[in-house]
């Protein structure tokens, strides 16, 4: 697999959280980032969509949305 080398700055603690999830979950910090970007790039298609679905058909309404939450609840 190709690989891009980036350089990016963090502040210190925010690096040592992320550098002690890595290891927690047994992945290089690489890893670990490359992982992270990936979620957040997943988590604005989501977004998108969801915001197109809303202007196509409008918002879920809260009965639904609190259903929703009931299953999920258990």
């Amino acid at each position: 697999m190709a690989v891009a080398k980036v350089s990016v700055s963090f502040p210190p603690d925010l690096a040592e959280k992320a550098r002690a999830s890595a290891s927690e979950h047994g992945e290089t910090l690489s890893r670990w980032l490359a992982k992270s970007a990936a979620d957040r790039l997943r988590f604005e298609a989501l977004v998108k969509y969801n915001e197109e679905m809303e202007r196509k058909y409008g918002p879920v309404p809260d009965e639904e949305i609190e259903d929703l939450r009931r299953q999920w609840r258990g």
